[in-house]
């Protein structure tokens, strides 16, 4: 790595499961120039986000160290109105997503996980809150015991 360069080589990142309507023109040409990988909500039909994350994952196998970072804003709002900037129809599924961790927590280098952008303002009873962490601990529970 280059002195202030990127703290991360482009090969030790996978973007995935976001929309491409959010990046902006410069953005997407950030993410050209510096050759990452992504695989974008639209390239994944309903069903599919585990085995394509864990074939994103597989890309990282001689990493030494993987962190899993979760958006709620990745989540079709439609289906799960918990995040801090609905994306309606656009999202992924609730299965989609936590398959998607399932499959970032079996990574033998696993060593963090986030999850970020829940919104509590829109879950006043807490039902939303509790089946993210219910759903967040069981997805991670299965990639563990892979």
């Amino acid at each position: 790595m280059r002195p202030g360069g990127p703290l991360l080589d482009p090969a030790s990142l996978v973007l995935f499961g976001f929309h491409p309507a959010q990046l902006s023109a410069g953005q997407w040409r950030r993410f050209a120039g510096h050759g990452l990988y992504g695989v974008p909500v639209t390239a994944m039909p309903p069903g599919t986000a585990g085995r394509r994350a864990g074939q994103a994952v597989a890309r990282l196998h001689d990493k030494r160290a993987l962190l899993c970072h979760l958006d709620v804003d990745a989540i079709d709002y439609a289906q799960f109105p918990l995040a801090d900037c609905p994306r309606y129809h656009g999202g992924l599924s609730l299965p989609d997503a936590f398959g998607a961790v399932t499959a970032a927590a079996a990574h033998p280098g696993l060593a963090c996980l986030t999850l970020t952008e829940a919104n509590p303002g829109h879950d006043p009873a807490g039902e939303l809150t509790q089946e993210l962490v219910s759903r967040w601990t069981v997805a991670i529970a299965a990639g563990l015991t892979h």
